[in-house]
């Protein structure tokens, strides 16, 4: 299981400084960070996180550089996607570090987490990670638009 928390930076660090956990990173994107909890640490008290089943998954979550791309999967397509991407975790190589597809325990959007050395790594290897083609549509058979979020590890 994998955990993905947003919220302050002063909020999330005092967080996980008091809270043991199996594994944990937090990266910073402005005013706002995001914590990443891997594994079976309880994660109740973060009233902002969502869980999400591992599907596939290769390197570490420490670096330099997230990024969290979120795809939205129509449920007819899920299985699809998911046989698709499953050996996803063997792309690390040419500054990526790690990579998770994360399947939403509720909801359709699904999450791929990739971990880069730097930002130029992430921006020269910018290729999709995943097959797009099976996005959910919305009312009237238009696609819900899929965003990325990026994040820095914070200097300290």
């Amino acid at each position: 299981m994998l955990t993905i928390s947003k919220g302050t930076y002063g909020f999330l660090k005092k967080w996980q400084e008091h809270h043991e956990v199996d594994h944990s990173e937090l990266y910073l994107s402005g005013s706002s960070a995001v914590l990443i909890v891997e594994g079976s640490s309880p994660v109740d008290s973060l009233s902002q996180a969502s869980k999400y089943e591992v599907l596939a998954s290769g390197g570490t979550l420490h670096g330099e550089f997230a990024v969290m791309r979120y795809l939205p999967i129509s449920e007819d397509a899920q299985p699809i996607f998911e046989q698709r991407h499953k050996n996803l975790g063997q792309k690390t190589g040419n500054g990526l570090l790690g990579i998770r597809l994360l399947k939403p325990k509720s909801g359709d959007m699904y999450c791929v987490v990739s971990i880069w050395d730097k930002e130029t790594s992430y921006q020269y290897n910018s290729v999709p990670l995943v097959d797009e083609s099976l996005m959910a549509k919305g009312p009237g058979g238009l696609f819900e638009a899929p965003f990325t979020k990026t994040y820095h590890l914070p200097k300290e």
